[in-house]
């Protein structure tokens, strides 16, 4: 996969830009390459902004997000290598 099209714009790194090395590793792990275990992701693939502060790895908090919103919590998306978005229940 290709780099996050979302990253240049996140909120999330942008709280971060006083704390370098932890954006970099950050970005590192869930944005650059195979970005399928972003919560952030998961959220925005409902169709719900994520708050600024939800961590990239807190998938915990994103299910909750999702159950509030009435989303299904089992239903994560993965971003097939052509870009399309997959509900994998």
């Amino acid at each position: 996969m290709a780099r996050c099209e979302r990253l240049d714009g996140c909120p999330f790194f942008k709280n971060l830009e006083h704390l370098p090395m932890t954006a970099e590793h950050l970005a590192a792990a869930y944005c650059n390459g195979d970005n399928t275990g972003c919560a952030r992701l998961w959220v925005v693939a409902n169709g719900i902004l994520p708050p600024d502060d939800l961590f990239p790895n807190e998938r915990d908090r994103a299910l909750r997000i999702l159950a509030e919103a009435g989303r299904p919590p089992t239903a994560v998306f993965h971003i097939a290598r052509s870009g399309k978005r997959e509900a994998n229940h």
